[in-house]
């Protein structure tokens, strides 16, 4: 006969889902990223020169910027951005589908709204309202107070 006995809960440590490491030396931390459709680079670059213009002109700085990895669009877009300035490190996030399965992109995006320090997401949507990762990622960020924005061509 089975036993009834319920398993007790053990708690996970919650460290295992952030990714970045709490780094003394960032000054800033921001995510950006958007659809792999996304095509048009000067967009990013006005949106990043002005958005990131106050801290690339501080002589301490050393931005973390989070990317989800992705091959082509605004990702890429995104570091190649970056690529011009000493002062940004790139950090790539990709969703782990292997792990996560179908949570993958949510379980990614938590992660990233959970980086210590992390002051806004910037978001490049080809189609607004029709894809799960960046209404989730609106999502997560109203629910963890950090500022979103998010751009359409």
């Amino acid at each position: 006969m089975a036993s009834t006995k319920k398993a007790a809960a053990k708690p996970i440590d919650l460290s295992i889902y952030t990714q970045v490491e709490a780094r003394p030396d960032v000054t800033f931390t921001i995510a950006v990223t958007g659809s792999s459709t996304w095509t048009n680079q000067d967009m990013i670059n006005t949106v990043l020169d002005k958005k990131m213009k106050t801290q690339l002109a501080k002589t301490d700085a050393n931005i973390r910027m989070i990317t989800f990895g992705q091959a082509k669009g605004a990702d890429k877009m995104v570091a190649e951005w970056a690529a011009k300035h000493d002062s940004v490190n790139v950090q790539t996030r990709p969703a782990n589908f292997d792990r996560n399965g179908k949570t993958a992109i949510a379980n990614r995006n938590w992660s990233v709204a959970q980086t210590e320090g992390i002051k806004a997401i910037v978001a490049f949507d080809t189609n607004p309202g029709e894809g799960f990762m960046i209404a989730d990622l609106h999502r997560v960020a109203v629910k963890n107070s950090i500022k979103f924005e998010a751009y359409t061509q």
